[in-house]
């Protein structure tokens, strides 16, 4: 069999692509879920990389949206004769319980350049519900009395084809590249682990909400 490392740089990363796994370490004990991190995903790239002859590099660039403040991630495999690179979006929170604002852009750049290197490399993770873990939950509150038991509110109707494909048209619209990540903090946030398990309701909103972000964002501005 034929080992020797390939000379054309797009052979070197499709050989990378191929042999790369990166199991999903990390345990989301809120969602009870597993994910992979960036770290993950650099921890069994890097002897790829070296093996094939070639330079993985990761930056980052602030940008501005708007009143939203993004991070911009650049993944990189680079030889002698060219480069190939990927680029995914992030954005940060106004503000996050627990973290000061050094914090805050940290965790996104994290973000923004695990999915970097998931376009890079080829890597689906499609099923991740996110990669962030959910905050300490809140001390117990004291003993109350029970009250009186309410019905149980009707279950909510799942979207149909047509609201999610313009839920994800909206998205895409809004959010261009970072659209995937943004998706999954969705999912997180409302405790599901795809949009396909998210309520009619829920979705139509959506919808309205990123549509008045549209609407209020200069042209040429998209997110």
């Amino acid at each position: 069999m034929n080992t020797e490392t390939p000379k054309n740089p797009i052979l070197k990363l499709v050989a990378i692509q191929k042999d790369l796994k990166a199991p999903k370490n990390q345990f989301n004990s809120f969602g009870k879920y597993n994910y992979r991190s960036c770290e993950d995903i650099l921890e069994a790239v890097k002897p790829l990389c070296h093996a094939a002859g070639v330079v993985l590099t990761l930056t980052d660039e602030v940008v501005q949206v708007g009143s939203w403040v993004y991070v911009k991630a650049i993944a990189s495999v680079q030889d002698e004769s060219g480069a190939f690179s990927t680029v995914a979006y992030a954005r940060e929170p106004a503000e996050r319980k627990g973290m000061d604002a050094s914090q805050i852009t940290g965790s996104a750049s994290s973000y923004a350049r695990k999915y970097a290197l998931n376009g890079l490399f080829c890597i689906d993770d499609a099923k991740d519900a996110d990669t962030q873990e959910r905050p300490p939950a809140p001390a117990q509150k004291p003993y109350a009395a029970p009250q009186p038991q309410q019905a149980a509110p009707p279950q909510q109707p799942p979207a149909n084809d047509g609201l999610r494909k313009a839920f994800h048209a909206t998205g895409t619209e809004l959010y261009g590249a970072g659209w995937d990540a943004k998706r999954a903090e969705l999912c997180a946030h409302y405790g599901v682990e795809s949009s396909n398990d998210m309520t009619a309701q829920t979705i139509s909103n959506l919808i309205t909400r990123m549509k008045e972000k549209l609407a209020a964002t200069p042209a040429g501005n998209g997110g």
